[in-house]
């Protein structure tokens, strides 16, 4: 058996290998099958992303002229409009003119810069003689705001202290005092020089009053030609024309640029294909060794695998007539042993296993469920015991307060001391009589020199004499057990006479309350497999308090 059961282990064990190998094998046909649609698709895949990179590429090469050439146009126009040569300047506008009158409020008084009006302003009908003499004006203006001369700032200062004395008669009437005091020193002390000094300043003053004045004008010309003829900045359509070229020359460059990058033609590097080629090779390689080692493992495991269920076939025939031999041994030899049977043979099992139950030499308890497993069970039991005890060693009695001998009757025709069946009240009351006669009997004699009946009969076998034989008392739907009958059970099995119970699980809620379980040795469930159990499960089950 155990043999059996470490050969059934490790068949399981190279059937499941087997089973994965054979998995294994299956992977691999799967992997070689789809190997080519799989690469092929790998290559789609690279292609296309070569291909969208080149795509994403040549978008953004063409986004970067775009964002340069734009870049460049805002340079130009910005350095058209705010740094233009002084000599090449195109336009002048409102803005500029304003710009020049701040430049002149640095060198001059700043009221007779705000204040001048002139009474005639030279009329100017075009944009280009106005840009001229806009021109002129710029320049000289640019020329005083780099510092201007000693006579520029002696005119600022007379012009600034008349102005001062004109706005303030106060101030007018504190200053000319100082001033005469001053005129009449100098012409007291230093006549020729004061003479000569003066007189310089003074056409020097007047020379740069008419500069002034000319200047004054000229700007106020612009100014009106600006207010009265011109609405917008003068030469804004050069400054467009520029920018129109600028414009042009640049999405010239943008367009030749953008020529040249999408004239370049979408080129797939073949060492991708190659690499997958190579790639693939040796997956294929790698999933055909596999496979074979698979292969080759899977057949030497299915060789070793039907050796091992031989080898089990072998001990399983055995088994089978193991069993059946064994079934012949139980039910139809007659052996007639002068001993007890320790084992009842129950079954046997599909697979040929020998099911047996303890029979031991004392008192048993027996339930079941269903009564007919009970009958069929005494059955087993009552028959065994007659086919392998002696009758002059066991004797077989059945007291049956219910079934009428059950399926005990086909052993009526039996004669002798095999069994003596008793299921009328009559019968039962003559039986009870007599084995308590016999038991009140046995006791003086054989407890007057053993302990027991095997003690009593070594005894009378050492003196040449027989002794005395077992007898196995079947109780069947006993309601209730009386005095007499527990003293029995108490102290029978002393004397040779052991008793077996067999009760419904319902019987042995009725019967609970007299049940011996103190001098009861086993219990067993009744099924289809007898199943041991304890004196306190049955105790539940019969509903008896703890």
């Amino acid at each position: 058996m155990a043999e059996k059961a470490n050969l059934m282990v490790e068949a399981a064990k190279k059937s499941d290998e087997i089973t994965r190998l054979e998995a294994k094998i299956e992977e691999c046909n799967s992997g070689l099958a789809s190997l080519s649609q799989r690469y092929d698709a790998m290559k789609r895949e690279a292609r296309e992303k070569a291909l969208a990179s080149f795509t994403s590429r040549q978008k953004e090469l063409l986004a970067r002229v775009d964002g340069i050439v734009e870049k460049k146009r805002q340079e130009a126009e910005a350095l058209i409009d705010t740094f233009p040569g002084m000599e090449t300047k195109e336009f002048a506008g409102r803005f500029e003119i304003k710009e020049l009158q701040d430049h002149l409020m640095e060198v001059y008084p700043a009221a007779m810069i705000e204040d001048y009006i002139c009474m005639n302003p030279t009329i100017l009908e075009e944009d280009e003689e106005a840009f001229r003499v806009y021109s002129s004006v710029e320049k000289s203006v640019m020329s005083l705001s780099r510092g201007g001369s000693l006579v520029t700032k002696l005119f600022n200062g007379i012009t600034s202290m008349l102005t001062t004395m004109t706005e303030d008669p106060n101030m007018g009437l504190k200053i000319i005092p100082v001033v005469l005091l001053f005129y009449g020193a100098a012409v007291f002390f230093l006549p020729f020089v004061f003479l000569t000094v003066f007189t310089a300043i003074g056409c020097a003053s007047a020379a740069q009053g008419f500069f002034v004045k000319g200047l004054l004008r000229k700007l106020y010309s612009v100014k009106l030609y600006l207010n009265t003829t011109y609405d917008e900045d003068i030469f804004s359509k050069d400054r467009t024309d520029v920018l129109g070229e600028v414009n042009d020359y640049l999405e010239e460059a943008r367009q030749k640029y953008a020529e040249y990058i999408n004239s370049r033609e979408f080129t797939y590097d073949p060492a991708i294909e190659n690499k997958l080629e190579h790639d693939k090779a040796m997956e294929q390689k790698k999933l055909e060794q596999t496979r074979e080692l698979a292969t080759s493992n899977k057949e030497k495991l299915q060789e070793e695998l039907q050796n091992l269920l031989s080898r089990i076939e072998e001990l399983e025939e055995a088994e089978r007539k193991k069993a059946e031999n064994a079934r012949s041994e139980y039910f139809e030899n007659i052996t007639w042993k002068r001993e007890w049977m320790d084992q009842l043979f129950v079954d046997i099992t599909p697979e040929n296993r020998i099911l047996k139950m303890p029979y031991t030499r004392g008192n048993s308890l027996y339930y079941a469920e269903d009564v007919q497993d009970l009958k069929h069970f005494s059955r087993l039991v009552c028959y065994q015991s007659m086919l392998h005890m002696h009758p002059e060693y066991a004797s077989q009695v059945v007291l049956d307060y219910k079934y009428m001998g059950g399926e005990l009757t086909q052993f009526f025709t039996l004669k002798g001391k095999c069994i003596r069946l008793c299921y009328t009240e009559d019968d039962i009351r003559k039986q009870i009589e007599l084995m308590d006669n016999e038991i009140k009997a046995r006791t003086k004699s054989i407890m007057a020199s053993s302990s027991n009946l095997d003690e009593f009969n070594e005894l009378m076998a050492s003196y040449g004499a027989t002794g005395e034989y077992y007898v196995v008392v079947h109780i069947f739907g006993a309601e209730q057990l009386s005095g007499t009958m527990l003293n029995w059970f108490r102290n029978g099995y002393r004397v040779g006479y052991l008793f077996k119970f067999y009760w419904t699980t319902e019987e042995l809620q009725v019967v609970k309350d007299s049940i011996p379980f103190a001098d009861i040795r086993d219990y067993f469930e009744i099924k289809a497999t007898p199943i041991a159990r304890t004196a306190a499960s049955v105790k539940r089950i019969a509903g008896v308090d703890s």
